[in-house]
């Protein structure tokens, strides 16, 4: 009887729950049939049965949809765009033909009326991508949703920092930031960057839903014939980002959010952290550490321990009992310095921040006005708003503290924002409890409270401008450095990132790859992962395989964590440290192609770390490669991610490719496979590349690129590549203090020609010579420069088929003449 009683119990909860989803689905509201057309701010405004849309055109290939349930289109203030929301140029409606369309810079939108469904499609008027049936927009209680068509050949990428494959079709993710150590798939992490760029068959689009919210996006999971991505609350505001290549992407979506400043030379030098070097005299030992074993380095990194208490903005002056003394000595050596700061300020009255926060009000408050407290570092503590422009201006004026000694640098960490309800300490150790996913705070000035729901997940990104801005501010000399745990689009403009907390195991090797590549297509270039891993210890082969790989990360920085073992790059064996120096020496030498790639990537959002579907977007094969990555246009890495391997598998795309140590030709495209030993870098040039080098030096200001090298690998046209300089620290680029040279190199009847254009801009480097090689040459029978020409040194090595080339840098355009035998 009671066995029939509960059978029967559970088939009506089953009919219950059941009912109860179909009611929910019913509870969607759609905009329904289009009512009535009117002219918008630079588009046109649709209301329907429900609500209004607005289209709107705000830059070539780019539209914003904005959609509202009481019909109210109000400009919703945008985190991500800030200041930099582009004006509206208009859409022209024809209702000729096939229809409603409105016509755009390069793009269509066919409107279907009854219901509403919007179709994109390019300026042939090919379908790009489409609502879904029977619409894509719509509103469940404060949540808003839209729901596309997926076609089967279309891919998915960006997301910013997420784990798991490159591709995310058929895959579910959340945007919440989230202090969380993580390994294989967890989700969310630390960022949280609701944009995505699609790929299908050569043709990309963007899409970014501009919404601060609690969102998530269904790529497929749920449904496989149709995506879906939605918000807790906040407008239903999205921008279709049109290509056609995958480039015009981020170069139109990062108009819309911003880019890259161009950092000092300084912060794209090797970088040395753990979770803390505890005093000045361990400090002292790494530094000298790295000079003494020939090992390049730039920056030492000082983590909480430094803090007196754990107290921002102060000093611990046992364990440093000298700050500015440390930073002097250390700058004598070529070391820049960067401290943590994490928001969390201890409770403690007496303590000058405190008491300022306090007396000013620019602490996060309850919605019963009391200051919001969690625990963290220093026990309890208060949170900054840093929605507001003046707890942002004193928030960043306080670095001076840190800067006035000779701190370079500023690493804001634990700024989700992160915070727990309880923790057990002992000593210097703590483990905390209960983390808090949701804080009960509210933002913004009192008479206008803004949840934290809203700000959440702009937090990181809000204390970032203010510390980016107060660094500029106190030094405006100097370019900041500033690096951020938390982010959202926009926080590029304000600071590099790295992917948090790791783990020291083999599976983190290929995962920290996929997540750089899709941070640097969701517009974030300068980004890293922490070589060695954070939590744990590596054996000597996986640092090794590590840090060969980490050298090419655009942000290149071993950090690890309290209690674990040493990670510098002497710290596992000789031929570790050995294959660390030699891989960190050739970044340094690197440095000019890099950095005209940085700069590159603050003029137009593309990322230096590239997977092969950028470069090479029609090649469908590269659409699901993650384990190799492209350093700009011209040099590929692939390198070793499992544990014992001696060989690996390559695929080389379109073009033919030069390995970089014997100088061996492969043809692409197509798969090779390579011998991996411990000690072997995979890279390879593109053919027709044309890579600047830099003498090995220790840090990067230990002395001019002299003589600047030029590695020229002809290919069978005219190919040419242009790099950059400017003084590497100033602002003085702003006004003009730069130059560009382009380097360009052409077959010739029984001939190579090289030419070296006249260089642009107002910076003159110091006096210097060329050094070039050229490799895969015939037998050479003479260099020649034009008439005037330089006076040139040049010998020809026929066992590497490579010619050397010395000459002045005269600063003015030369051509030589190279015939063959």
């Amino acid at each position: 009887m009671f066995r029939e009683a509960k059978g029967f119990l559970r088939v009506v909860l089953v009919v219950w729950l059941t009912a109860f989803a179909a009611a929910a689905q019913e509870k969607i509201e759609r905009p329904g049939r289009v009512l009535t057309i009117e002219p918008g701010s630079g588009g046109v405004i649709l209301r329907c049965e429900t609500g209004a849309v607005e289209l709107a055109q705000v830059g070539p290939g780019v539209v914003r949809v904005l959609a509202d349930r009481s019909g109210n289109l109000a400009p919703v203030r945008s985190y991500a765009l800030a200041d930099l929301a582009p004006a509206a140029s208009g859409l022209e409606v024809d209702e000729s033909g096939q229809g409603l369309r409105l016509k755009g810079d390069g793009i269509l939108i066919q409107i279907n009326r009854d219901p509403l469904q919007l179709v994109f499609l390019d300026g042939d008027g090919r379908p790009l991508h489409r609502d879904a049936e029977p619409g894509g927009l719509g509103f469940r209680g404060e949540e808003v949703l839209v729901t596309k068509q997926m076609p089967e050949t279309e891919h998915y990428y960006g997301f910013g920092e997420k784990t798991g494959p490159l591709d995310k079709r058929g895959l579910a993710m959340e945007m919440w930031n989230r202090d969380q150590p993580y390994s294989g798939d967890l989700d969310p992490l630390y960022q949280s960057h609701p944009f995505f760029l699609a790929l299908n068959r050569g043709r990309a689009y963007g899409i970014f839903f501009d919404n601060s919210f609690h969102s998530y996006f269904d790529m497929g999971r749920s449904d496989s014939s149709t995506y879906t991505f939605r918000a807790a609350g906040g407008p239903l505001r999205y921008y279709f980002i049109y290509g056609p290549e995958p480039k015009d992407v981020i170069r139109r979506y990062t108009n819309l959010v911003g880019r890259m400043p161009l950092p000092p030379l300084w912060a794209l030098g090797y970088q040395q952290s753990r979770w803390s070097y505890e005093n000045e005299k361990r400090v002292r030992e790494i530094a000298s550490g790295f000079r003494s074993r020939g090992i390049p380095g730039d920056v030492l990194f000082l983590d909480i321990h430094y803090l007196d208490r754990y107290k921002v903005f102060t000093w611990n002056r046992r364990r440093f009992p000298d700050p500015a003394g440390l930073l002097a000595d250390l700058g004598q050596k070529g070391f820049k310095v960067v401290t943590i700061i994490d928001p969390g300020v201890k409770v403690q009255p007496g303590y000058f921040v405190y008491d300022q926060g306090v007396a000013k009000g620019y602490f996060c408050r309850r919605l019963d006005g009391s200051d919001y407290r969690a625990r963290v570092w220093p026990g309890d503590c208060s949170y900054p708003d840093f929605l507001r422009p003046e707890v942002r201006a004193w928030w960043g004026d306080l670095h001076r503290v840190l800067l006035d000694p000779g701190v370079a640098g500023i690493w804001n960490d634990m700024n989700e924002p992160s915070g727990w309800k309880h923790d057990v300490r002992a000593g210097g150790l703590m483990l905390s409890l209960s983390p808090i996913r949701e804080m009960d705070m509210v933002h913004g000035p009192a008479d206008a409270p803004v949840p934290h729901a809203e700000v959440h997940n702009v937090y990181g990104l809000l204390e970032s401008q203010g510390t980016y801005e107060g660094l500029r501010r106190l030094k405006p000399e100097e370019r900041p450095f500033v690096i951020s745990r938390a982010g959202f689009p926009g926080i590029q403009r304000y600071a590099c990132v790295w992917t948090g907390d790791n783990y020291s195991n083999w599976n983190q090797l290929p995962l920290s790859l996929t997540m750089l590549l899709n941070l640097g297509l969701s517009g974030l270039t300068f980004v890293g992962a922490d070589i060695g891993g954070f939590v744990g210890s590596p054996s000597p082969e996986l640092y090794a395989r590590w840090i060969q790989q980490g050298a090419f990360y655009p942000f290149a920085r071993t950090h690890t964590m309290i209690l674990s073992g040493d990670q510098e790059p002497w710290s596992f064996g000789p031929e570790v440290e050995a294959i660390a120096k030699e891989v960190i020496r050739l970044r340094y030498q690197l440095l000019p192609y890099i950095y005209a790639l940085f700069e590159e990537s603050s003029r137009t959002g593309l990322p230096v770390m590239r997977p092969l579907l950028l470069e090479f977007p029609r090649d469908e094969t590269t659409y699901a490669i993650s384990d190799q990555f492209l350093i700009g246009p011209d040099l590929l890495f692939a390198p070793v991610v499992e544990k014992g391997a001696r060989s690996r598998r390559v695929y080389l795309p379109e073009g033919r490719w030069v390995s970089w140590k014997e100088g061996k030709v492969y043809p692409g495209p197509g798969w090779i496979e390579v011998a991996t030993a411990l000690d072997t870098l995979p890279l390879w040039v593109r053919e027709g590349a044309i890579i600047p080098l830099a003498p090995v030096m220790p840090h990067t200001g230990a002395k001019p690129w002299d003589p600047l090298s030029l590695r020229i690998y002809p290919g069978a046209g005219e190919s040419s590549f242009t790099w950059y300089e400017d003084d590497q620290k100033s602002f003085a680029y702003e006004q003009g203090q730069w130059r560009r040279t382009t380097a360009t190199v052409r077959p010739a009847a029984d001939a190579l020609v090289f030419q070296i254009a006249a260089p642009l801009g107002a910076y003159t480097p110091a006096a210097r010579s060329f050094r070039l090689e050229f490799y895969g040459l015939a037998a050479v029978a003479a260099v020649t420069p034009a008439a005037g020409g330089p006076g040139l040194e040049w010998v020809y090595d026929a066992s590497r088929r490579v010619l050397i080339v010395q000459m002045p840098d005269r600063g003015q355009a030369e051509i030589l003449t190279i015939a063959y035998k």
